[in-house]
């Protein structure tokens, strides 16, 4: 082959193979072209799918922290309320306990509550021999209705008791207030050898009670053992003079 054929055809393939090379070449930046393309609508897409998403959680945090200062502010109300409902309980409470105090008051007021009558023997003559009756009442509340039945043991004989002797000695005081006092305007006898041996039966608007009244006159004074009780045998008032000759309570009150 002649020496410029070979040349012509060597030309020919150097040629061919530029050509095949820049087709190569230019393949291969389009795939890479298209790779970074898409690398980078990827790298986008994720920066914009991000914000979205850090958009949407940051709108989630503040109504996450919304939800929290409303939940703290209605427990703060609920707790005011249940203060407020714990106020109005008591007052409530209270106000039932002054209406049942004062109505028991005024219930204490109509019917005497828990006074009793008591008799006393005062304004004793100098000589000893004599003295008025005194009534009073123990306790904060008036009695009205009171009678009074006087029994002197001194004089009494039950063997030949009557009807008429049970109707004898019998005062009606009416009402007395705590601070007053009823003043007998006769004079009642005193025995100095004897003594005082009374029994007194009160009956008022708030039931009965009994008096026990001995008196004994001790170097020229007269010393004073008493007792009041129910008629069930409850003591409500006791007082015995230190003079007292006798110490025995069940004697002296036999």
């Amino acid at each position: 082959m002649k020496p410029m054929t070979v040349i012509f055809i060597g030309a020919i393939i150097a040629v061919v193979g530029g050509l095949i090379s820049a087709i190569g070449t230019l393949k291969h930046n389009k795939n890479s072209s298209e790779k970074s393309t898409r690398i980078e609508k990827g790298v986008n897409l994720g920066l914009d799918l991000g914000q979205t998403t850090n958009s949407e959680v940051l709108q989630i945090k503040e109504q996450n922290n919304n939800l929290a200062q409303e939940a703290i502010l209605l427990k703060d109300k609920i707790e005011k309320q249940e203060n407020k409902i714990d106020e109005l309980r008591k007052e409530n409470t209270d106000l039932y306990s002054k209406l049942a105090d004062a109505s028991k008051e005024i219930h204490n007021n109509l019917t005497g509550g828990d006074s009793y009558c008591r008799m006393d023997i005062g304004s004793i003559n100098p000589a000893g021999n004599e003295g008025y009756l005194v009534f009073f009442v123990e306790g904060k509340y008036p009695l009205s209705s009171i009678q009074a039945r006087i029994v002197d043991l001194n004089s009494f004989d039950a063997t030949s008791l009557t009807m008429e002797d049970l109707s004898k000695n019998v005062m009606n005081i009416g009402t007395l207030e705590p601070d007053k006092a009823f003043v007998t305007n006769k004079k009642f006898l005193l025995d100095k050898n004897a003594g005082v041996n009374l029994n007194v039966f009160f009956v008022a608007n708030n039931g009965f009670v009994n008096q026990l009244i001995r008196m004994r006159f001790i170097n020229n004074v007269w010393v004073t053992a008493t007792r009041i009780s129910t008629m069930e045998g409850k003591i409500l008032f006791e007082d015995i003079n230190p003079n007292y000759p006798e110490k025995d309570t069940n004697i002296i009150f036999k």
